[in-house]
């Protein structure tokens, strides 16, 4: 009975932790409705990194887009820039997505959310880290592989 029981939490578990931590009804309005969904914000930007990509359950990191698209798009505490080093490799929901979160880590984590430049680089490298993570289930992007060459060189 007990290993009936234990199996049972642990695909409860594995099932919940594949569940993207978006809010179940959101309303943003305006600025002030952004800031009341901050954690959450946060909470979407840890699972995307941690979370393996798995086309199979694409819903989930659609959910996960349309959240922090809405969040930063009527956030006044993050500057958004698509700068020229990101903007080829933001067509796909996911590295979108990642761009988002990661600005929003840097802003909401004690950056200067005001600082477009630093809220790009911030994103961008939330961009490689998801890259990296999924790059067997993604496939390899161009883009994305200049990105860290170009890094790379920078340090």
């Amino acid at each position: 009975m007990l290993t009936i029981f234990m199996f049972c939490l642990a695909a409860t578990w594995s099932v919940s932790a594949q569940t993207a931590p978006v809010p179940d009804k959101y309303e943003i309005e305006t600025a002030a409705d952004c800031a009341r969904y901050n954690d959450d914000v946060l909470r979407c930007a840890e699972w995307l990194r941690t979370t393996p990509y798995d086309p199979t359950k694409s819903g989930e990191w659609l959910r996960v887009a349309g959240f922090l698209t809405r969040w930063s798009a009527g956030t006044d505490e993050v500057l958004y820039e698509i700068s020229e080093e990101t903007a080829p490799v933001l067509g796909a929901d996911l590295l979108f997505s990642a761009y988002l979160a990661g600005g929003a880590e840097y802003a909401l984590g004690g950056g200067n959310g005001r600082d477009a430049a630093a809220v790009a680089r911030a994103g961008g490298d939330a961009v490689i880290e998801v890259y990296r993570a999924n790059r067997g289930t993604l496939g390899k992007i161009r883009e994305v592989e200049t990105m860290i060459k170009r890094r790379q060189k920078e340090r």
